[in-house]
């Protein structure tokens, strides 16, 4: 079963909810990327916990790149985007509002030895590339996903991918960094 329909048959609460579901033109799959299928895993979550979602940079065009991180951050406010190093791959983690300190500002986890670690602590740090205004500006490139707009099942991924190619990625990341450069209006 999906994490969505899991998430609708359990009382079960979390500390830490990783996704990462099929390719959004999949059928079905714009359910596991929308504002729906966030706010009831928000409903499943302890306070304080945190919820990783997978952003295949690869093989969405920006503008759906853009409505995830827009579906995403309506529903977790204290958001950042991770980009990993070596795949250039993109992670928002999220949570919902109420901390003291924002999302990212301490990684208790990095002062632990960790057995197969592969990159160096200050590299994860360094990686971190977008969180609140800047996130905002970048999800202001699409429009959250929702299970009645379906854009990412209809809204023509496919042809943007012929037309983008294997620049997907980098058109993708260089979105991200114009969205981390630009200042506030």
């Amino acid at each position: 079963m999906d994490g969505r329909a899991w998430l609708r048959r359990t009382e079960h609460r979390y500390d830490v909810v990783t996704l990462e579901p099929m390719s959004p033109e999949f059928a079905g799959s714009n359910a596991l990327y929308s504002v729906e299928f966030y706010r009831l895993m928000a409903a499943r979550l302890n306070p304080g916990a945190v919820v990783a979602q997978w952003v295949p940079f690869h093989i969405v065009p920006p503008s759906a790149a853009g409505s995830i991180a827009a579906a995403f951050s309506a529903v977790f406010p204290d958001a950042l985007l991770w980009i990993d190093p070596r795949d250039r791959t993109g992670i928002l983690l999220g949570r919902q509002a109420g901390s003291n300190e924002p999302l990212g500002r301490r990684w208790p986890g990095l002062a632990r030895q960790a057995v197969g670690r592969d990159l160096p602590p200050a590299l994860i740090l360094a990686s971190v590339r977008l969180a609140g205004a800047a996130l905002a500006r970048y999800a202001r490139l699409g429009v959250p996903v929702d299970d009645d707009n379906q854009l990412l099942a209809y809204g023509g991924l496919p042809t943007q991918r012929f037309r983008l190619g294997a620049r997907m990625a980098q058109f993708n990341l260089e979105l991200v960094e114009k969205a981390r450069s630009t200042q506030s209006e």
